[in-house]
């Protein structure tokens, strides 16, 4: 991780979000940069669930984080997301859905392996409970970026190449795991992963 959390772990800043009504520990009303200090702690504690947490409702905020322009309508624009931030939330995505992958590779490892026959049935299960979790994240995760990270005003074209190639590696992740029997869902991720691809090629 390029840089120490000695280097943003300057006054912490906090924030009013008349939205929020509840307050997790990770969504403290701290200003972005804040968040992404807590995530890099996150992730030299290896805190993954955490980290994705604190990255999520960083880009959240960052959607409604503006700096003055004077060219804007209303004297303000949308601030876009520096490369330290970038690469700050891709690696929380990342480190999400990381594991997962490895463990199911893991499993499938061992359950081509005839001497492990017996354990098949518990195998399997646990393959689908993590699929599942896999999945969900992904999907999660996709979601979120276009949601709060595409199509932003203050975004410049570096930003919209990054995110639309973070929504495109998340479908692609799912794609990877779909069973090929399961036709629809498979079509329909490769298929989002090359709109988000391609949509990336464009902008650029």
């Amino acid at each position: 991780m390029a840089g120490s959390v000695a280097d943003d772990a300057n006054e912490v800043q906090y924030i009013t979000d008349e939205d929020d009504t509840t307050e997790p520990f990770y969504s403290q009303k701290l200003a972005v940069q804040d968040q992404i200090f807590m995530s890099r702690v996150c992730e030299m504690g290896t805190r993954p669930q955490d980290m994705l947490s604190f990255v999520m409702e960083a880009v959240r905020r960052k959607e409604k984080h503006c700096v003055a322009d004077a060219n804007a309508p209303n004297g303000q624009y949308q601030a876009d997301f520096s490369k330290r931030e970038r690469d700050t939330v891709y690696v929380g995505f990342k480190n999400a859905v990381s594991p997962l992958r490895v463990t199911i590779r893991l499993l499938e490892a061992i359950s081509d392996n005839p001497k492990y026959n017996k354990f098949m049935p518990l195998l399997r299960q646990l393959k689908e409970k993590v699929l599942i979790e896999l999945f969900e994240k992904c999907e999660l995760i996709a979601q979120h970026t276009q949601k709060h990270c595409l199509g932003r005003k203050g975004n410049s074209t570096e930003t919209e190449v990054f995110f639309n190639k973070v929504v495109g590696d998340f479908y692609r992740y799912m794609a990877e795991f779909t069973p090929k029997q399961e036709a629809k869902q498979l079509g329909m991720c490769k298929e989002k992963a090359q709109k988000a691809y391609t949509k990336a090629m464009e902008v650029a």
